[in-house]
């Protein structure tokens, strides 16, 4: 599929990261939505939003 997300009418962009990147993603205009259910190598994995 060609083009970006907003050509696409994609309306965010979601993503999982640990909890020390939780500030970086929150200063890039993520919201934190809660831990995820994910348990990938044994850690806490959080959801990450970000409306476009």
């Amino acid at each position: 599929m060609e083009g970006n997300a907003l050509s696409n009418k994609r309306q965010a962009v979601t993503l999982t990261c640990l909890r020390e990147l939780i500030g970086f993603y929150e200063r890039h205009g993520f919201k934190n939505e809660g831990m995820a259910l994910s348990k990938h190598g044994g850690a806490e994995w959080f959801n990450m939003v970000k409306v476009i």
